[in-house]
């Protein structure tokens, strides 16, 4: 997948001397989506880095005062010389800053986000391997690995970041850049948003952080900004961190939809298949006697790992759903996927259901805004979207919501799916 309607740069800073292979699997995955891939690296690393990465990235080599030498100590990019560099030479439609050790599991360049005044800040995912990215399900908000800005939004950051000389600390590897980039992107000014990032993959490895006392230089900015309270940097870490945790889950609708579109769901490191544990007899002899779910026999395997898994989402159904444009056969889909969804959680004694909502939740919202669609087969659809994310993530059951699916029904197949499904909760 290929778009050719606007540019797309990620600049990283490359270890030319560790994990070298790891390194470059990450930098050629960038590359294979089209990206122009620059590290940045200084003298002392130039010819290293071009013998380790120069087939897959332009190495630009920095200069001692775009490092981080006499700061830190470290001859790692600062952080502003490189997005000074990003306007001024690669000129990008879209920037992507990103750790040298991010793996984007995309099955194409991102065009949700592909704006000139967008700009994002992505948590990653933990896995133990690239190969078994389905064994993980730990998305890690403590940092943000991954900023993708657009031209626009670049500017507009730039004027905010600039405006305090305490930005000119951040560096690559150096803790709290990433923090301090985050406020600076979620600067009204900016309006960026903190994301989940499910298709940003790290290999859990020991962290090389050795001087976390650095969040101290960033506690006055933050605090002039109301992102923080307090002097301590351990606790003002803590108080960004729950900002983030919290960015993160306001925003997850729109992580799901990136996650939809494309995360590449296919348990793969670039086409080496990794088997799947086999699902227990017990669920193949369920699956075959049913007549609703016998046409998922031959995927099972890869669907009861997916739904006995705390993973398990509307994407996750979504991903096993034929590729159509009429609701009409997508809601079938779904509601089928929903019917095995509850076989199987009720089979492993993993489905926990009540019918009551927390103080706070959004439902009548949601309902309310479904109910504003106007094409029939869209809006049943969207409600039936709602019901499956109360039911499958939240174990919430509303009884009234199956009756109004029951009742959009428009076919004998449709009904006997939500009859189905109903019947396992009888005794609720």
């Amino acid at each position: 997948m290929k778009n050719k309607a606007i540019s797309a740069t990620v600049i990283t800073s490359a270890n030319p001397f560790a994990r070298q292979d790891y390194q470059r699997a990450c930098l050629s995955a960038w590359r294979e989506l089209d990206f122009k891939v620059v590290s940045c690296n200084s003298a002392t690393e130039r010819v290293a880095a071009e013998k380790e990465f120069g087939s897959i990235a332009e190495i630009f080599e920095i200069s001692e005062s775009a490092s981080a030498k006499e700061l830190h100590g470290k001859n790692v990019p600062r952080i502003m010389p490189v997005l000074h560099l990003a306007m001024h030479h690669y000129k990008p439609g879209m920037l992507f800053l990103a750790n040298s050790d991010i793996y984007p599991n995309l099955t194409g360049l991102p065009h949700l986000m592909l704006s000139r005044d967008g700009a994002y800040a992505f948590a990653r995912k933990e896995v133990l391997t690239l190969a078994s990215t389905h064994r993980s399900t730990q998305i890690y908000r403590g940092g943000l690995d991954v900023f993708a800005i657009g031209a626009d939004a670049l500017e507009a950051l730039w004027r905010v970041l600039s405006k305090d000389p305490v930005s000119e600390r951040m560096a690559f590897g150096v803790p709290g850049w990433d923090y301090y980039m985050a406020a600076g992107i979620r600067h009204q000014n900016v309006n960026g948003q903190i994301l989940d990032g499910p298709f940003f993959l790290h290999q859990s490895h020991c962290t090389s952080y050795s001087n976390v006392a650095e969040f101290n230089w960033y506690i006055p900015a933050l605090k002039a900004s109301g992102f923080v309270s307090t002097d301590n940097y351990v606790a003002a870490a803590e108080e960004f961190a729950s900002y983030v945790n919290a960015q993160c889950t306001k925003n997850e609708d729109t992580s799901r939809k990136l996650q939809l579109c494309y995360d590449s769901f296919v348990f793969r490191d670039r086409g080496k298949v990794e088997s799947i544990p086999s699902a227990p007899i017990e669920i193949f002899k369920m699956v075959a006697e049913d007549p609703l779910l016998a046409v998922y026999l031959p995927r099972i395997n890869e669907l009861y790992l997916h739904i006995t898994t705390n993973e398990i989402s509307q994407l996750v159904l979504f991903s096993h759903m034929a590729d159509s444009n009429s609701n009409v056969k997508k809601f079938s889909d779904y509601l089928r996927l929903l019917y095995l969804v509850v076989r199987i959680r009720r089979a492993t004694k993993s489905f926990n259901v009540r019918k009551f909502y927390p103080v706070g939740n959004a439902h009548r919202a949601a309902i309310e805004q479904v109910l504003k669609t106007s094409d029939a087969m869209s809006r049943r659809f969207y409600h039936l979207d709602i019901v499956c994310n109360e039911l499958i993530v939240h174990g919430i059951l509303n009884n009234n919501d199956f009756e109004a699916i029951a009742l959009s029904c428009i076919n004998d197949a449709e009904r006997q799916l939500v009859n189905a499904i109903l019947c396992n909760f009888n005794h609720e």
